[in-house]
């Protein structure tokens, strides 16, 4: 065996002790450098078939030029070289290694923190729809007591509407009594302008009504209008005069033109009205003179 073909029997076992060492290498920091062992596997094999090239032309140039050893020297210094130049990327790839691993835990880092967020994420959910619930139960308590406070309302309405049908009941009475006493005035009226003298009329009459004690309850003065405390179921009948006192003073005359069961109204006789007192609510009254 020649020296050149020694030569290149030792660089082809530097190159695959330097490839196992970087395989062991690898393998002991076990990291995945399966696509950079291809790769590395693929650039010795083309490295191979260039040596096994160059160890061809070198045989060729043996038989050629014998004493060129100067230049094969110099072929081997390059070779060297090319064994530096991997020793130096392999120290590159043991550095990517080092940052691979603290961009690792770097990451494992990251996940703890989201993991957590997560956590705390997902407790603010539940809280939240804890909280919606709440709220939902207390819509719901607000619209049965909207419901409670429209029918309320209804009712009260209903009462309401009751209670206007009978006020306006109440004016219709009113404005027909108002027309009566109207009316029974009118007539007396045009009795007197006939020279019939009603005052006699009505001191005669007092004589046969009974004896009947009442209360003014109201004066509306504008209509010459007396409510008194007294009714049909007391004896009260429409035509009926009272007296009106207040202590012992005589203040007027009411004649009764509208008799219902508890109460009556009358009109008060202008002729028996003195000009300084007036009748007024909480006046007593009487059919009888004197009583």
């Amino acid at each position: 065996m020649s020296s050149l073909t020694k030569i290149f029997v030792v660089v082809n076992l530097i190159l695959a002790v330097a490839f196992c060492f970087m395989t062991m290498t690898l393998y002991a920091k076990r990291v995945d450098y399966k696509d950079r062992f291809k790769q590395t596997e693929l650039k010795l094999a083309e490295t191979e078939t260039k040596y096994q090239k160059q160890v061809d032309t070198l045989e060729t140039e043996k038989k050629e030029l014998k004493d060129n050893n100067t230049e094969l020297q110099m072929k081997f210094d390059d070779l060297s070289a090319a064994k530096d130049r991997v020793g130096t990327a392999l120290e590159a790839s043991e550095a990517r290694v080092g940052d691979l691993e603290s961009t690792s835990r770097w990451l494992t880092a990251q996940n703890k923190a989201k993991d957590e967020a997560l956590e705390d994420r997902a407790n603010r959910i539940q809280e939240m729809h804890k909280f919606l619930l709440d709220q939902q139960r207390a819509l719901e308590m607000a619209k049965q007591h909207e419901i409670n406070a429209t029918n309320n309302r209804i009712e009260a309405e209903n009462q309401l509407n009751s209670v206007k049908d009978q006020l306006t009941a109440t004016l219709k009475e009113k404005r027909k009594v108002e027309e009566d006493l109207a009316h029974s005035t009118w007539i007396l009226d045009t009795l007197e302008s006939k020279g019939i003298n009603i005052a006699e009329a009505v001191t005669g009459a007092d004589q046969a009504m009974p004896s009947i004690p009442a209360k003014v309850l109201a004066v509306d003065k504008d209509v010459n209008l007396v409510m008194l405390s007294v009714g049909q179921n007391d004896g009260v009948k429409k035509g009926y005069s009272f007296s009106v006192y207040r202590k012992d003073k005589f203040v007027g005359k009411v004649r009764i033109e509208k008799v219902y069961d508890d109460m009556c109204a009358g009109v008060i006789l202008a002729s028996y009205q003195s000009g300084e007192t007036e009748i007024e609510e909480g006046d007593d009254a009487n059919t009888r003179l004197g009583y």
